[in-house]
């Protein structure tokens, strides 16, 4: 009995044993389980922020692809825009030519013109100094058509002045409206070069400053009617009636000055534009640096 007794103490111990590191077991397994549970509750935690910026990536890579899709359009518009300017500026360095050689024909006459009258005043002297010399006061005669024929020429002289100037001013108009054409080209070019390296906040920048801007309408219909119809009416004026000729000549260079002017105010709203482009490059330029 003794000894049954005591086997049966020593597995009562053996099963304490046995129990409490079954316990201790539980503890840990317990344990380890919050610890899990926490694990996935932080991981729970950052998908659900991920998918918040995920979500506000995309609303941002929309709103991109609209202001990329606004600017591509607005870039085509001034493509167009730039290609009639440049079909206008051919238009009018052809009616500007056309004009430069009426000036030169109206040129030639003149000088003929002069030479004729400078050959009938030379006939007109003789024939008074021949009537002079035949009277008692031929001297005095002389003098008065000598003077006479003075004035004359300095007239004509003054006309032919007047004409330069006028075929100066036409030339120098168009090289500088051959000047203003090559500017937009280069111009246009950089744009196209900024474009091609543009990143994100440089198409939100541009598309803000963009939507801002109003596009200046070129309105020079009326200017060019009235140089066509300064051109047909110099065309058909009398080679004989030198006064109406320098007229027309003078309303047809102030019509070239009002045309060219409002070409000025044309580009100088795309000098307005060429501002925004500049500021677009200064504000690409600045972040590229950070």
């Amino acid at each position: 009995m003794k000894q049954s007794i005591e086997a049966r103490d020593r597995k009562i111990a053996v099963l304490s044993e046995k129990l409490n590191s079954h316990l201790s077991l539980f503890d840990s397994i317990e344990k380890e389980a919050f610890s899990v549970k926490q694990v996935v509750d932080n991981v729970e935690r950052i998908v659900s922020e991920k998918e918040e910026v995920v979500a506000g990536l995309r609303r941002e890579m929309d709103q991109v692809s609209a202001f990329e899709k606004a600017f591509v359009e607005r870039i085509n518009d001034l493509e167009n825009r730039l290609k009639n300017d440049g079909y206008e500026f051919q238009r009018k360095n052809k009616i500007i030519s056309e004009l430069e050689a009426q000036l030169e024909a109206a040129k030639i006459s003149d000088c003929s013109r002069a030479q004729i009258e400078e050959i009938s005043t030379q006939v007109l002297i003789t024939n008074a100094t021949l009537f002079c010399f035949r009277r008692t006061n031929c001297k005095f005669n002389k003098i008065n058509f000598s003077s006479l024929c003075f004035l004359s020429q300095q007239h004509l002289q003054k006309t032919i002045s007047a004409k330069d100037t006028v075929i100066q001013n036409l030339v120098s108009e168009k090289e500088a409206l051959h000047f203003e054409v090559r500017s937009l080209a280069n111009i246009l070019q950089k744009i196209q070069n900024a474009v091609a390296h543009m990143n994100e906040e440089d198409r939100r920048a541009v598309s803000s400053k963009l939507e801002s801007q109003e596009e200046c309408q070129m309105n020079t219909s009326e200017e060019d009617n009235r140089i066509q119809d300064t051109t047909k009416h110099s065309a058909e004026q009398s080679p004989n009636k030198t006064c109406r000729i320098d007229a027309a000549e003078n309303r047809a260079s102030q019509q070239l000055s009002q045309g060219y002017n409002s070409t000025s105010h044309h580009l100088q709203a795309n000098d307005t534009f060429n501002s925004c482009v500049t500021e677009f490059v200064l504000i690409r330029n600045h972040l590229l640096m950070f």
